[in-house]
C-alpha cells in the first residue's frame, strides 16, 4: 500500500475503510449464525477470532459490540449450566472450569490478553456464578470434596496445586 498511495491520503482511506466496513457492519459481522463471533469461539476458530479482535480493536463502538457479544455468550452457557437440573455438583464445576479455561484460552490466543476482554470475560462469569450463588458456592464445595476423597489421590502435589487453583478462580467470582 505505501508503493501505490501518497502518504497524505492513507490515513483517510484507512479511516474511511474502517468505519463503511467495520463499524457500519460490526454488528451483522459479530452476530452473523455460521460465521460470526459465537459460531468462531464454538468451531474453536482461534486466528479468525484475533483478525476480528483485531480490525474491531481500531473502532471503538466495534470494539463494544465484541465485547458485548463475548459477554452474552459466556453468560448464556454459564446459565445453561445452572439450569441443568440433571448435572451433579461436580459436573457442573468441572463445566464451569472447562468454559473459563476455554474462555481465557481465547483471551490469550485470539484477544492479545486484552485488559478490557479481561474483565468483559470476568464481569460475565460473575454475572451468571451470581445468579444462584448458594448452589455455586455448595457445588464447588461438593467437588472439593469428591476431589479430596478420590481424585487427588496418586497425583503429585504440582498436578494438586494446578486442580485447586482451578477451583480457586472460580471461587473469586463469587
Amino acid at each position: 500500500m505505501l508503493n501505490y498511495l501518497d502518504y497524505s491520503s492513507e490515513r483517510l482511506l484507512i479511516s474511511t475503510f474502517l468505519k463503511e466496513y467495520i463499524e457500519n457492519h460490526a454488528q451483522t459481522l459479530i452476530s452473523m449464525e455460521n460465521s460470526g463471533l459465537v459460531a468462531m469461539i464454538k468451531n474453536e476458530k482461534y486466528d479468525e477470532i484475533g483478525l476480528m479482535y483485531e480490525l474491531f480493536s481500531k473502532v471503538q463502538d466495534a470494539f463494544q459490540a465484541l465485547s458485548k457479544q463475548l459477554s452474552a455468550y459466556i453468560v448464556a452457557e454459564g446459565t445453561k449450566l445452572m439450569q441443568d437440573d440433571k448435572l451433579r455438583h461436580d459436573e457442573f464445576v468441572a463445566n464451569v472450569i472447562q468454559l473459563r479455561e476455554k474462555m481465557f484460552n481465547i483471551h490469550s490466543k485470539s484477544f492479545n490478553k486484552d485488559n478490557a476482554i479481561d474483565l468483559t470475560i470476568k464481569t460475565a462469569f460473575e454475572n451468571f456464578l451470581n445468579q444462584e450463588s448458594e448452589k455455586t458456592a455448595m457445588s464447588l464445595v461438593y467437588y472439593l470434596d469428591d476431589q479430596f476423597k478420590k481424585d487427588f489421590k496418586g497425583l503429585s502435589e504440582e498436578e494438586i496445586n494446578e486442580r485447586l487453583e482451578k477451583v480457586i478462580k472460580i471461587f473469586r467470582y463469587i
